[in-house]
């Protein structure tokens, strides 16, 4: 079949004409979707192996295998010590008096909503909400 032109097709009586150009497009483009590897990552982890695309992120990922914890929090009488800086500053809310996650069964207040999760999850009496829970689909 030439895929330059279209085509009649008299499968169980049916005229469509169908675009050949159009089909032979398509399956290229998924032939050469299939056969495109893999992002290439330029650092992967002497222990463990795993790729990343920037070299800070590797670093970063080292300290945990190191115990390297070079960012320590500096609010008084605090002692944790972070890998990463991100870690650093996600914790800094703790030491804060924004807490906009509050939990409805007790007085409670989080700074993030992992930690009233957590919360939940620890606390015998408070449970989470029925209102609160997502459903799954």
């Amino acid at each position: 079949m030439n895929i330059n032109t279209t085509s009649n097709t008299n499968t169980n009586n049916c005229l469509a004409k169908i675009d050949t150009r159009k089909i032979a497009s398509d399956k290229h483009l998924k032939c050469k979707s299939e056969e495109k590897p893999a992002p290439a990552f330029g650092f992967k982890c002497e222990v463990c192996e795993k790729p990343f695309d920037r070299r800070y992120n590797l670093s970063s990922h080292m300290r945990t295998h190191t115990n390297e914890r070079p960012f320590a929090c500096r609010h008084p009488g605090c002692t944790w010590k972070f890998a990463r800086t991100h870690d650093l500053k996600r914790h800094s809310g703790q030491h804060s008096d924004f807490k906009p996650h509050a939990c409805p069964s007790c007085p409670k207040r989080f700074a993030r909503g992992d930690a009233l999760k957590r919360h939940w999850k620890v606390d015998k009496i408070c449970k989470q909400p029925a209102s609160m829970i997502k459903k799954r689909k």
